[in-house]
């Protein structure tokens, strides 16, 4: 179950503000221990940071610490999930 939500990433002087994010996206798990996992980031947004690394209007570690809201938010979504899941293996557990 993913959340669709949205989000202002801001690196440096750059502020990308309404940037569509699904948080518990079902991702193939051979990269599921790499920060960011089960998070889609609109593409156009990521195009612009890029840009702007590019351009020496930001750095890359700019870049990529305007992602710490979203990691945070996908933390709190994943934990939030563990705790759903566990409540329903209770329930049903508890029924049998």
């Amino acid at each position: 179950m993913a959340l669709d939500t949205h989000s202002t990433i801001k690196a440096g002087p750059v502020t990308i503000a309404d940037v569509k994010v699904q948080l518990g996206s079902p991702y193939p798990r051979h990269r599921s221990d790499l920060p960011g996992w089960g998070a889609l980031i609109e593409l156009p947004a990521v195009m612009q940071l890029l840009a702007a690394i590019e351009a020496g209007d930001i750095t890359a570690d700019q870049a990529r610490a305007a992602f710490g809201p979203i990691l945070a938010d996908l933390a709190d979504y994943q934990a939030e999930m563990d705790r759903f899941h566990r409540a329903m293996d209770d329930e049903i557990g508890g029924a049998r």
